[in-house]
């Protein structure tokens, strides 16, 4: 004897696709560490350093900046990629081609531009463990970076003039009893609320009602009577 008619089981499916529809819409771009050639980072996104201690992050005005926590301190560093101060870009939309990365208006009219120009294919984009934004081309060789004034080798290293070229002194001593500590403020600064995480969180509630909704009459027109 069967249980559920043929009805049932076409809209059991149908609330089952929409939910998984729904789990793959959570998926964050900011979980990833780059982007591919012909790729692009939606205003409100970004993209982190795998160690989770750097993000790029393009902002719904326009503007890209890398926002990194790389000491056991917590004090979090932010560096513009670029800044369009008060004159906010239009609908910005980022765009990642031949190596070069730019940011457009809702005319296509370029706002921003790292000026690189190639006419090879195969190049990544990569926020890096070292808070170092990259471009690499398909022989994964370094094209272009940002910052370029100054270089960063690893935590631990203090800033002499415009480079890292010293340890801490206290750095091997300190390291094992702070790394849980590192840790915790890591998670802190993944975790932080942003208007984007509540635009994607009250997107996601809506499209779960209406889906609802929408089964609900579904079942009372079929059964209601």
């Amino acid at each position: 004897m069967r249980i559920f008619s043929n009805r049932q089981i076409i809209i059991l499916l149908f609330i089952i696709i929409s939910l998984l529809i729904v789990l793959r819409r959570k998926k964050s771009e900011g979980m990833q560490d780059s982007i591919a050639e012909d790729g692009t980072i939606t205003p409100g996104y970004g993209i982190t350093s795998k160690n989770g201690q750097h993000r790029l992050e393009f902002g719904v005005s326009g503007g890209l900046k890398i926002v990194s926590m790389p000491d056991s301190n917590g004090e979090i560093k932010t560096e513009w990629v670029y800044d369009p101060g008060e004159k906010f870009v239009t609908q910005p939309k980022l765009k990642f081609d031949s190596g070069n990365l730019s940011i457009l208006d809702d005319k296509d009219k370029t706002s921003w531009s790292n000026e690189f120009k190639s006419d090879d294919s195969g190049f990544k984009l990569i926020m890096d463990d070292d808070g170092i934004l990259k471009i690499r081309n398909k022989m994964n060789v370094i094209v272009w970076q940002f910052p370029k004034s100054e270089t960063k080798i690893k935590e631990g290293m203090a800033k002499v003039s415009d480079y890292y070229v010293t340890f801490k002194s206290d750095y091997d001593a300190n390291i094992k009893n702070k790394r849980d500590d590192l840790n915790r403020k890591v998670d802190t600064l993944k975790n932080l609320p942003d208007q984007s995480k509540r635009q994607r969180d009250a997107s996601t509630m809506r499209f779960i009602l209406w889906v609802t909704l929408a089964s609900s009459m579904a079942f009372f027109l079929l059964y209601g009577s």
